[in-house]
């Protein structure tokens, strides 16, 4: 099992130094083509992602960045679905943390891409990954994704009323997130409108909180999903 910690950073490509880390001792060369690395990224080219990993000898999970992001954590921040494929044919972990203890299949999640997702959720298994305090992938998808994202995680078997240690459940972190949304695919999915957290507020509350902070067609779209 895998425990990640709270908050999440997103993938970071800010720092343009070369820094390689693999984890183990072994000699690396001293120039690492790292823009070509980008470029195969960026254009999903994984013959030439392949090619130049075999070049170097790097292991799969070399990570290329100060923030130990991993071939794969990029490919699939970027919805480098040919990449990824070719990556965890190769041996590459689904389970690798970065410095902010994310995952790829996060990244994915943060950055709706379906088609990396599709890919995971043949290999990934679901048990070994166990976010802080219950937060589990699900949550994720619903606190910040598209519509399309959230289907795409409850495909993976998550529990669609799964709890914090604060109570919450994916249709609560969708409500206060402001999501419509992630909303519908839950109450779609048989998700509990009337469960409360650890405050004693279901899903409406926020919702309702929410519309009269910052209201929206979308706050109040959401508001009316929660109310039928």
């Amino acid at each position: 099992m895998i425990l990640l910690g709270l908050p999440w950073a997103a993938c970071n490509r800010k720092s343009n130094k070369p820094v390689v880390h693999t984890g183990s001792s072994a000699h690396l060369p001293d120039k690492i083509p790292l823009a070509q690395i980008d470029q195969a990224l960026t254009e999903d080219h994984a013959d030439k992602l392949l090619a130049l990993i075999t070049k170097y000898n790097l292991p799969a999970d070399t990570q290329i960045d100060e923030d130990r992001n991993t071939w794969l954590m990029v490919a699939s921040s970027r919805n480098a679905h040919q990449c990824v494929k070719a990556l965890l044919d190769h041996g590459a972990s689904p389970y690798a943390l970065n410095a902010s203890r994310t995952t790829a299949v996060v990244l994915a999640i943060r950055a709706d891409a379906l088609e990396v997702l599709e890919m995971f959720r043949s290999v990934i298994d679901r048990d070994r990954i166990v976010l802080s305090d219950g937060w589990t992938l699900l949550h994720e998808a619903a606190a910040g994704s598209s519509g399309a994202t959230v289907a795409a995680v409850l495909g993976f078997g998550f529990d669609v009323n799964a709890r914090t240690t604060d109570g919450q459940t994916p249709l609560i972190a969708a409500a206060i997130a402001g999501s419509s949304e992630a909303v519908e695919q839950l109450i779609r999915a048989n998700a509990d409108v009337r469960a409360v957290d650890i405050n004693n507020k279901a899903a409406q509350e926020y919702a309702i909180s929410r519309r009269n902070r910052s209201p929206s067609p979308d706050i109040e779209k959401m508001v009316l999903l929660l109310s039928r």
